[in-house]
């Protein structure tokens, strides 16, 4: 079994894990790239090795933590692959997401038998000039007419988190592109949330269709969640 590197922080990160999830999370500034790099053990994708250092150091510490989820479940210290538009590929029998940003990298996987989609997103909380200039955006008119009296830097990076982890939840089982004016808010208080897609992704993906998400601020950071049960899954409509 592969050892955790000394960056991964408690998997509570910041909220209690949905049952059959594993996470981990880690302090991307505690590590240097090249430590990543050895803790890894593979070489990067060739689309990554040429890249930023940044984004070099982002799929590191991804991967790293994508891969100590896979040891929880399974016991075997597998590395998601990449798809050529850059979506890690999950073991057979696993789904999974990854994210990285504001100086963390998350990761959260569960078996395919529990769970049929997994959406993470990790974000700065937005300034109040940068709500300003990206709310036209990300959020719907409606949007800003349920959520007016919210705060509205909240607002915004709730709605643009929640969103990323919606379309990466989704998106493996549609195959559909959609994008943040494609899905509104309808509920934002407690760490809960609501989504309604407001276009149709596939026959069992229609609009109007509800997904609940869940998010949590931690030192400036918003985390969110978008969990799809199997039991509650609708067909897989992937072409």
């Amino acid at each position: 079994m592969a050892p955790e590197p000394p960056c991964l922080l408690e998997p509570r990160w910041p909220w209690e894990c949905a049952p059959g999830l594993a996470v981990a999370v880690m302090d991307v500034r505690r590590q240097p790239l090249s430590e990543m790099l050895a803790a890894l053990g593979e070489a990067l994708p060739e689309r990554v090795a040429g890249a930023a250092a940044k984004r070099r150091t982002d799929y590191a510490a991804g991967r790293l933590c994508a891969r100590q989820t896979l040891v929880r479940l399974t016991g075997v210290a597998a590395v998601p692959g990449m798809e050529t538009d850059g979506r890690p590929v999950w073991p057979a029998g696993l789904c999974g997401s990854i994210s990285h940003g504001a100086g963390r990298a998350v990761a959260v996987a569960a078996l395919a038998a529990r769970y049929s989609g997994l959406g993470v997103d990790v974000e700065e909380v937005f300034s109040p000039a940068r709500a300003r200039e990206l709310e036209d955006l990300i959020l719907t008119a409606d949007e800003r007419r349920r959520l007016a009296d919210r705060e509205p830097t909240l607002v915004a990076t709730a709605a643009f988190s929640l969103k990323e982890s919606l379309f990466k939840a989704l998106n493996p089982l549609t195959g559909a592109q959609f994008f943040h004016e494609d899905a509104e808010l309808t509920c934002l208080a407690d760490g809960c949330a609501q989504l309604r897609l407001l276009r149709a992704l596939s026959p069992s993906w229609p609009a109007g269709a509800v997904v609940p998400g869940r998010y949590r601020i931690s030192e400036n950071r918003l985390f969110s969640l978008i969990t799809i049960p199997r039991a509650d899954a609708r067909t897989d409509d992937r072409p």
